[in-house]
């Protein structure tokens, strides 16, 4: 699973962004990787996979929630 992108969420945490088939299926993966041991990241059981198909809907979504504004 090569890691297409990597977005900080906070100082201990990131989330992991990778592409991979699944039972024939091209999907995507955001997983939350967290420091295990200094200067090494491991894979937590936080996250999202999804059909690589439905990611325009999922691009959507995400700017209309990041227009709607609120806390961070």
């Amino acid at each position: 699973m090569p890691v297409t992108g990597t977005i900080t969420k906070n100082v201990k945490d990131e989330i992991r962004v990778s592409r991979d088939e699944c039972n024939g299926l091209n999907m995507i993966n955001l997983r939350v990787s967290y420091a295990a041991v200094p200067g090494e990241k491991r894979p937590s059981k936080q996250g999202v996979a999804f059909r690589a198909s439905i990611l325009p809907e999922m691009m959507e979504a995400l700017d209309c929630a990041g227009q709607s504004g609120g806390a961070e």
